[in-house]
C-alpha cells in the first residue's frame, strides 16, 4: 500500500452508533454526488435532526445490519466509503436466510482503486459469518452495465427476477443474488490460488509464470503515481499468441483479472497491478514479423521497442513516425495502448494514425484480425481505431500492422530563447501563421532547463529563461528553417541555427526533460492538450496556479500540437509532505485540469487516462457518453477482466 493510500484509507471498520456526524456528511456528500442513485432526497437529509441521525447511526450499527467505513484509522476521520447490508429474518425458519445489500458509495477521490471490491468482499465475508449458508441479494439498473460486470466479478448471478426502479418506475432493477457460505477453513487468499496458477503453468514453460515477491513487485506499477499498491498473483511473461490464448482462458476461468504490460513506462497509473489480478508481460513478444520496404509497412508483436523498428525501418530509408520521449525503451504495444504521441506528431500524427491493423485476442480466448493492410480502408466500423488508446481494457493486442513513413534526408533544427516562457508560447503561433508546418516543435520554460544545466552541464539556462525548439525535415527543410528563424526573431528570440550534432543534442536532452523520477503523490507530471490559440492563456493560467498554490512547477510542451506537460511538486523533509502541502499540490492539479477544459482542451493529450486521471474524467465527458463506454466495454469484456478500475 503506497504512503498517500495509507495516508487516506488505512482500515475497514463496521459503522459505531457514535459515528453518527460522520455518517452524517457522507450521506450528504453522496446524495449530492449521485442523487439518482438513492430514494433519499438531498433536501429531506439535509433537514434531519441530530437525534433523528444518532437514531439513524444506532439502527445502521445494530445487529440487523452490516454497515462497513473506510477511512484513514484515526477517530473521527472522514469515511471514504460506505456499504450497508441489511439482514432480512425468514418468517419460516425452513427458509434460506436472506441479506440484502442496498447502499454502496466510494468518494470520488478514491474510486478506480478497488475500495468497493474491497467493502463488497468484506461485506459478503461477514454476512457469511453472521447468517451462516444464504443468500445476499441487490438490485441493479438494468441499464447499468458497469455495475452488472462489477457485482458479477464478485460472484453475484441474475436470478431472472426484476421490479421497478424505485427512483423511476418507468425502468426496471435486475435483481441480481450471491450464495454466501459461513467460513470453513483458511481463506481462498490465506491457502493461495495455487489451482489457479497450477492451470497457469499447465501450457507454459519454465520460467513463463514468476510468483516471487521481487517478480511481483517489480511488475506492480509502472512509472505513474501510485495510490494503491497491489502485488499481482504472478507475472506471466508470454512468447506467442497461443500462450496469450492459454492465459486469458485460464483466468476467465477463474475471473481473475488481466493487466496486459510492456515496457512499463507509462505514466498514467495503466500498467498499475489490480487486486487479485496477474500482470500479462509482452516483453518477449519482441519479434519484428515483417517489413515491406515496397508497401511501406511492418508486421511487428506487442513488445518490439519503438526504437528497434525505427532502426530495422532506418535501413531502408523508411520511419515509424510516432515517437515518444521514452521511444528507446517503450514497447508498440504499449504506444497503441495509450495512442502514444510524442515530438514528431504535430507533423505525422499520433500512434492512431499509423495502425493499419491489429491481431486481438479477446476475453473468451478467441483471436480476431481488425483493419487492412492498405492505407486506405472503409470497410465496416473502425475496431482498429477502437482499440488503439483502450488502455488494454478490451483486449490483448498480440500483433500490430503500422504504417512507414520516408525518413527526412534534410533536418534543419531552429533554437529560439525568450526572456520567459509566455513569449515562447507566443512564437508558436507566430510559426503557425506563417503557415509552415515543423515536424518537431517543443517548449522548455526555466524550471526544465536549470534541470537539464544541472544533468548535462550545459548553459542554456544563461541563454534565456524559455526555449523554443523547432525542426524541419525533408527537401524544404532549410527554406522552411529559414523563415522560422526570420519570424521568430522578429518576435523578440535570440535565435540560433543549430549544427546538426549540437541540434541532435538539444532533441535528446528534450526527451529526457522529465527527468529520472517517475511520478509520485508529491511530484505529478499533467498531460493537458488545449487549442493552439490558448497556448500563451494557459501557459499564464500555470504560472499563477503555482504562485497561487505556493507549489513548484516546470513545464515541457508539443507545442506544435498544443499538448502540455506541466509538472507540480511539492518539496520533502526527510521523505515527509505535511497534508497542507498535500491539499496544495492537489488543488494546483486540480485547477490546471479546469483551466484547460474552460479553454477548449482535455485531460490527456497521449498519456491516457489509466488509473490516477479517471478522478477528473467526468469533468469532460458527460455522463451518457460515460455510459455508452461502460456497455461498449461490458460487450468485448463481459466479466471485466481487463485491466479494471482504468481508462473508463
Amino acid at each position: 500500500m503506497s504512503d498517500s493510500w495509507a495516508a487516506v484509507v488505512t482500515r475497514i471498520r463496521r459503522l459505531q452508533a457514535s459515528d453518527w456526524r460522520l455518517l452524517r456528511d457522507v450521506r450528504l456528500e453522496m446524495l449530492s454526488d449521485t442523487p439518482m442513485a438513492y430514494v433519499e432526497s438531498l433536501a429531506a437529509a439535509r433537514r434531519q435532526t441530530e437525534t433523528q441521525w444518532q437514531e439513524r447511526a444506532a439502527t445502521m450499527s445494530g445487529d440487523s445490519s452490516i454497515t462497513l467505513v473506510a477511512d484513514d484509522g484515526t477517530d473521527g476521520s472522514r469515511i471514504s466509503g460506505l456499504m450497508r447490508v441489511v439482514i432480512k429474518q425468514p418468517q419460516d425458519p425452513s427458509e434460506v436466510l436472506q441479506a440484502m445489500l442496498i447502499s454502496v458509495y466510494v468518494a470520488p477521490e478514491h474510486r478506480g482503486l478497488g475500495l468497493a471490491d474491497q467493502l463488497l468482499d468484506e461485506a459478503c465475508e461477514l454476512a457469511g459469518s453472521e447468517l451462516g449458508a444464504g443468500l445476499i441479494e441487490l438490485g441493479v439498473h438494468e441499464d447499468n452495465a458497469r455495475a452488472k460486470a462489477f457485482y458479477e466479478r464478485h460472484g453475484f448471478e441474475y436470478t431472472g427476477g426484476n421490479r421497478p426502479y424505485p427512483q423511476d418506475k418507468s425502468k426496471l432493477e435486475i435483481v441480481m443474488a450471491r450464495r454466501i457460505q459461513p467460513p470453513s477453513g483458511p481463506s481462498q487468499e490465506t491457502k493461495g490460488p495455487g489451482g489457479f496458477i497450477d492451470d497457469l503453468a499447465a501450457a507454459l514453460t519454465p520460467g513463463q509464470v514468476a510468483v516471487d515477491e521481487p517478480t511481483r513487485t517489480a511488475h506492480a506499477a509502472d512509472q505513474g503515481p501510485v495510490l494503491d499498491l497491489q502485488l499481482p498473483l504472478a507475472v506471466v511473461f508470454v512468447e506467442s499468441v497461443e500462450d496469450v490464448q492459454h492465459v486469458v482462458r485460464s483466468c476467465a476461468k477463474h475471473g481473475v483479472p488481466i493487466v496486459a504490460r510492456g515496457a512499463g513506462t507509462g505514466v498514467s497509473g495503466g500498467a498499475h497491478a489490480s487486486r487479485g489480478c496477474i500482470v500479462l508481460s509482452l516483453e518477449r513478444m519482441n519479434r519484428i514479423l515483417q517489413l515491406n520496404a515496397d508497401d511501406e509497412t511492418a508486421v511487428v508483436e506487442p513488445g518490439v521497442v519503438n526504437a528497434d523498428l525505427n532502426a530495422a525501418a532506418a535501413e531502408f530509408g523508411l520511419m515509424y513516425a510516432p515517437d515518444p520521449a521514452s521511444y528507446k525503451m517503450s514497447t508498440i504495444g504499449g504506444n497503441v495502448a495509450t495512442n502514444a504521441g510524442g515530438l514528431r506528431c504535430a507533423k505525422y500524427g499520433v500512434t492512431r494514425d499509423s495502425v493499419l491493423a491489429l491481431d486481438v485476442v479477446l476475453a473468451d480466448g478467441s483471436l480476431i484480425h481488425t483493419g487492412h493492410q492498405t492505407f486506405k480502408g472503409v470497410a465496416g466500423y473502425d475496431l482498429t481505431s477502437l482499440f488503439v488508446g483502450s488502455e488494454g481494457t478490451l483486449g490483448v493486442v498480440v500483433g500490430v500492422t503500422v504504417r512507414l513513413r520516408y525518413l527526412p534526408r534534410e533536418v534543419h533544427t531552429v533554437a529560439a530563447f525568450y526572456p520567459d516562457f509566455r513569449g515562447a508560447a507566443a512564437g508558436v503561433l507566430a510559426v503557425g501563421k506563417a503557415r509552415v508546418q515543423p515536424a518537431i516543435m517543443e517548449m522548455l520554460d526555466a524550471g526544465t532547463l536549470a534541470q537539464l544545466d544541472e544533468l548535462y552541464g550545459s548553459d542554456l539556462g544563461e541563454r534565456g529563461q524559455a526555449l523554443l525548439l523547432i525542426q524541419t525535415d525533408g527537401f524544404g527543410a532549410a527554406a522552411e528553417a529559414s523563415l522560422v528563424r526570420e519570424v521568430l526573431a522578429a518576435g523578440g528570440a535570440s535565435v540560433t541555427a543549430e549544427s546538426n550534432a549540437e541540434a541532435e543534442r538539444l532533441i535528446d536532452m528534450r526527451r529526457s526533460s522529465r527527468g529520472d523520477e517517475a511520478d509520485t503523490e508529491y511530484r505529478v507530471g499533467e498531460d493537458v492538450a488545449v487549442p493552439r490559440s490558448r497556448l500563451v492563456d494557459y501557459v499564464a493560467a500555470l504560472e499563477d496556479m503555482a504562485v497561487t498554490h505556493d507549489v513548484q512547477l516546470k513545464v515541457v510542451a508539443h507545442a506544435g500540437d498544443g499538448n502540455l506537460h506541466p509538472t507540480f511538486w511539492v518539496d520533502r523533509v526527510d521523505m515527509h509532505v505535511d497534508a497542507d502541502a498535500m491539499s496544495r499540490l492537489n488543488k494546483a492539479l486540480d485547477d490546471s485540469i479546469d483551466a484547460a477544459l474552460e479553454m477548449g482542451g482535455t485531460i490527456t493529450g497521449e498519456h491516457g487516462v489509466g488509473q490516477y486521471k479517471l478522478r477528473w474524467l467526468g469533468l469532460e465527458q458527460p455522463g451518457p457518453v460515460r455510459e455508452l463506454q461502460h456497455r461498449v466495454k461490458e460487450l468485448f469484456d463481459p466479466s471485466g477482466i481487463f485491466n479494471p478500475g482504468k481508462a473508463i
